[in-house]
Formats: structure tokens, sequence, C-alpha cells
């Protein structure tokens, strides 16, 4: 019954509390060039602009974040591992047979017209510079060198695990890779938001971000080939007209079919927030987004109060207890929140294993606030009001179990309470 109780009290306080965190919005009402776009907030996964976001798209080179993410995810202790480039990492076809061929031919055969670091076959890299050439100059040879590592030389089962992690471990599922780089094949999709979460996941991660804000990196000399200076090819973080001071990397696309992707993040005032546009023309990508990311920055943060500190009006009655547990708060739980971002916050109550006594002023539990993305926003303690204790009955229960463990006790404590009884009867008795 006390389980059935604590349950429904969950529950109510849940859907208490949800209602409550019904904020006024105001979203962006901004016009942008691009088929597909989406303004993601990078902590709480709150969308504050969307444009066919659910659409599956062809991310073209963009896909090359979620083979970092992997990889970062996967092989953090041994980045400096050295790869070996096979030939079926480098080997390349051009689009027209591939379009031949009815895209039978391996989807992740390099394209000769393709962004490649001219990796040859035999050629030693560290996963870390594969990352690099990934990363800042798109190379699809680099992505597959990193394939063929992790699939053992078996370039689509790293394919195969890539979609596994992407659908189990993401959540994910409208998104289906074909290869590690993102040329052209028709079921190589995603959409605005999946590609967002990629990348929320992936700017969790350090190494990720001085990746994707390096502008330009030495290749290193080589068994096979000497040093090269490559540049990265993201405008936002590049001095020229589209740079954008707040502006954090992430990732360009193109291909033929899939036009111009961008995946953009930027920070400011603690806040970070994923822009990710699909299907634009050359430089269109830089301009939607820079409109994205202003209009959202210019607005002005909020805060409303959703519960005040003190007394509470949520009680718990424990099993044996001589009263119910009422609780307080020592300060108020507020939402600090900006127009665009509709909030869509649970807040739900977690009680702390209890045992009687409890004492007041003793912390009994928390509230947590929280979104589909981030399990836990905020979260303040909840305190006893009151000193809760075994009934009276619950009392003389436990006294009875203590003295039944020890015989002679209970034998000597009978006959002392029977003896006493007597001595009372006759007094009284003699008194008469």
């Amino acid at each position: 019954m006390n389980h059935l109780r604590f349950l429904f009290f969950l529950s109510f306080f849940s859907l208490f509390l949800t209602a409550l965190s019904s904020l006024d919005s105001e979203p962006l009402h901004i016009d942008i060039a691009s088929e597909a776009g989406l303004l993601m907030n990078a902590k709480t996964g709150v969308i504050l602009y969307e444009k066919n976001g659910e659409k599956q798209m062809a991310p073209g080179s963009t896909t090359k974040i979620a083979t970092a993410l992997y990889t970062l995810t996967h092989a953090a202790d041994h980045l400096y591992t050295l790869v070996t480039a096979e030939q079926e990492a480098v080997a390349s076809i051009s689009p027209e047979l591939k379009i031949r061929s009815n895209y039978k031919a391996p989807s992740y055969w390099n394209e000769t017209d393709g962004t490649h670091i001219g990796i040859k076959r035999g050629e030693v890299f560290s996963l870390h510079n594969l990352l690099n050439g990934l990363l800042i100059n798109s190379g699809n040879d680099a992505a597959n060198c990193i394939a063929q590592y992790f699939g053992k030389g078996d370039i689509p089962a790293f394919v195969d695990e890539l979609n596994r992690y992407l659908k189990d471990d993401l959540g994910l599922e409208k998104t289906y890779f074909t290869n590690p780089h993102g040329l052209h094949h028709p079921n190589h999709m995603t959409t605005a938001k999946e590609l967002a979460l990629i990348t929320k996941e992936a700017l969790k991660i350090p190494a990720f971000r001085t990746y994707v804000m390096t502008k330009r990196w030495e290749r290193p000399k080589t068994n096979k080939q000497e040093t090269s200076m490559l540049y990265h090819n993201n405008k936002l973080i590049k001095p020229g007209q589209y740079y954008y001071p707040h502006a954090i990397g992430v990732k360009t696309g193109y291909h033929s079919k899939a036009g111009h992707t961008f995946v953009g993040a930027a920070e400011k005032d603690g806040r970070t927030l994923i822009c990710v546009v699909f299907k634009a023309q050359r430089n269109e990508t830089y301009q939607d987004c820079i409109k994205l990311f202003d209009a959202a920055f210019e607005q002005p943060k909020l805060a409303k109060r959703l519960l005040s500190k003190g007394e509470q009006p949520y009680t718990l009655q424990l099993k044996e207890a001589n009263a119910p547990l009422k609780t307080f708060l020592r300060e108020d739980l507020l939402i600090e929140y900006y127009p665009a971002e509709e909030a869509d916050f649970q807040a739900t109550l977690f009680w702390d294993p209890l045992t009687l006594p409890i004492e007041a002023g003793q912390k009994v539990g928390s509230i947590k606030l929280s979104t589909a993305y981030v399990n836990a926003i905020q979260e303040l303690p909840l305190y006893a009001q009151n000193r809760v204790d075994l009934s009276l009955l619950a009392r003389i229960k436990k006294l009875t179990r203590n003295l039944s463990k020890k015989p002679g006790i209970l034998l000597g404590g009978l006959v002392s309470v029977g003896l006493l009884l007597l001595i009372v009867g006759r007094f009284r008795k003699k008194r008469k």
C-alpha cells in the first residue's frame, strides 16, 4: 500500500510541476534560404527554430561529425594508435561510374572529385592525425582509414556499428549512413534535428571542440610523404565576410545531390547553440546560421519561480510512523530561460532512503528539473519540517521482537511483571 501511495504521489507531483513549467515562449520568426534548418540549445536540447527539421535529407560531409563522435567515444585513450592505410580506404571511382553502377559499387569508395588529404596505400597515420584530416580538411580518405581501424579492415562493418550506435545509444530513428564520410548514396540520410543531436553529444568532448576550431593543420611527415599545410574551410571561424566572433566550429558539407550543408556552433554568455542547415546555395549556409545565432543571442534571459521556499504541500506517510512527514525548501525553485526556448520541463520528486526516526531539518529528498535530453538541469534538496518517529504500537512491536530473540530475558521480564502485578493487587486489597 505504501509503495502504491508513493507512486501516486510521484505521478501527481510531476504533472503538477509540468503544468507550472509551461512558460511563455516567443519563437524565432526568421526566413532562411536553406531547404531545412534547425537551431538547438546544446545543453538542454530545446529547439529554438525549425524548418523541415524532421525531413530526411542527404547531409554530405557533415556525416563526419558522427564518425568523429564514435572515434572519440570509443578510442579516447588511444588516439595515438597507428593506422596503416589499406587499398580499400584509398580506392576511388568517378561519380559517373557510381551512378552507372546504380550505386552497386561500394558506397565508401572515394570519388575522384571528392575532398581528401592525399593518403597513399601503406601510409601510416595516428588516429589523432586522421581526426585532424577528417574534421579540418574533410578528408574522405581519412574517414575510410578510421573506419578501417574500427572495422578491423572491414569498412562496412564499421558503418554497421556506427548505425547501431546512433540508433541504440543516441536513440536516433531517421538516421542511416552507408559510409563514414557522406559521399552520395540514395540511402545515406539523416535529419537536421538528429544531426543536431549528434553534434550536441560531440560538443561534450573537449577534444572534438579543439579539432573543429583548428583553422589550419600541418599534415605530418609520414613514411610516404613530406609535410604539407591544410586549412579549415568553415568561414565562420576565419577572418573574412562571414567571420562570426562567437563561433566554435563545426563542419561544412557539399556534394551535387545534397547541395551545401553546414553545422555550426556558437557560444555566448555561457550558452551554446547548434545550427544545422541543409541544401543551400554557396555561402547561404553561413548567412542562415548567422541570422539564427544573432536572433537568439539578442533575446533577454527571463526567470520564473516555480516553487517558493518554505513549507511545501508534499507529504509522505511512512509505514509505522507516528505522523506524516512534512517538507520544506530552503530556497526558491527558479527556472531561467530565453523567450525562443519554449520550456518543456518536468519536475520530479525523488525520496532519499528513509529510516525512522527522521529529525526536523534532515534532508529527505530532492526535486529535479529535467528535459527530454537532460536528466537534471537543476536539483534542489527537500528537507523534513517535523520530527517523525515510530508510533507507540510500532515501538511495542519492536520491543517484543527484540525480547523474543533473548528467551531468558523475556522470561525474567514476564516473571518480574507478574510479581509486580501481584504486589500491586495485594496492596490495593489491603487498603480496601
